[in-house]
């Protein structure tokens, strides 16, 4: 869906510069044979020199990868992703369909919820970061790591391991 959504935004705003990178390995039992989709359908949307596939990413070097980049987008479903919370983290706007993150985000900005099976609402999404100045992008960003600092990081999580620890034991 991110690559038809691309293929919508080249459509629709023609003048906004922009590239897709998928990362990671492709998540499928035939991966050989999904990976050939998304080429062809890249190819198909004129997309060849938007769209790279840069394969897995040691995780050392993810932090680095992420920080370079205006918006993070993350279609799947699911309980709270790593993937997504990574990248906020890394104070990065993360466009998103995933319901546990779409709580985390809209706190933020709820432009950056969609729809993964309506390529009109991951397009606006994608848009919407896209057209922000670069210090909106930053401050969303930022505002996104101050919650995953505030909710999501070890000591948040060691707290309330204690506690239910401890209402267990009561």
């Amino acid at each position: 869906m991110t690559i038809e959504a691309c293929g919508r935004l080249r459509e629709e705003c023609p003048e906004l510069p922009f590239r897709l990178d998928l990362a990671g390995p492709v998540a499928r039992g035939e991966d050989e044979a999904y990976r050939q989709e998304l080429l062809d359908r890249t190819r198909e949307l004129n997309l060849g020199e938007t769209v790279r596939m840069l394969g897995p990413i040691p995780y050392p070097d993810v932090p680095a990868l992420v920080a370079q980049y205006d918006l993070v987008v993350n279609l799947f479903s699911g309980s709270l992703d790593k993937t997504s919370l990574e990248a906020m983290a890394c104070a990065v706007p993360v466009v998103t369909s995933n319901r546990a993150i779409s709580r985390v985000v809209s706190e933020v900005d709820e432009e950056l919820v969609c729809d993964h099976s309506d390529v009109r609402t991951v397009t606006h999404a994608i848009a919407h970061v896209l057209n922000q100045t670069e210090g909106d992008r930053r401050d969303v960003g930022m505002r996104l790591r101050g919650v995953v600092e505030r909710d999501h990081s070890i000591g948040e999580l060691m707290e309330k391991l204690v506690d239910l620890f401890e209402d267990v034991v009561s």
